[in-house]
């Protein structure tokens, strides 16, 4: 079987947890099981998705135009990363740095009429 979003682990604890799943669910649920939601409840998302705000997320920039010499892409030109120090990851050697998002930034976000397709959650 193939999943676009799910997460690696091991066979069989799958098997397993399926066929667990299966007491409680019929075989047309066995995957969605609990977490398939079958009604829409407005007000409920409408409070979830109201939580979401800039100043207390954790964003992960990937781009590969971030680089150490490089100059400020147009996503780093809203974060203090332009200022900071590149730092190396001490496994993978990968280099990466933290960054602060700038008030204009975040104003952006809460205020963003915009959808773009490259934005995940």
């Amino acid at each position: 079987m193939f999943f676009k979003f799910s997460e690696n682990g091991d066979p069989t604890s799958f098997a397993s947890g399926s066929a667990e799943t299966l007491f409680k669910y019929p075989a047309s649920e066995v995957l969605t099981g609990p977490s398939l939601l079958k009604e829409f409840n407005k007000p409920l998302f409408k409070s979830y998705l109201s939580r979401f705000d800039p100043s207390n997320c954790i964003i992960t920039i990937t781009d590969p135009s971030l680089e150490p010499e490089a100059p400020p892409s147009k996503a780093e030109k809203l974060v203090t990363a332009s200022t900071e120090n590149w730092d190396v990851e001490p496994w993978y050697r990968a280099p990466y740095r933290q960054a602060f998002l700038s008030a204009e930034a975040k104003e952006k976000v809460r205020h963003c009429e915009e959808r773009n397709d490259e934005l995940r959650l």
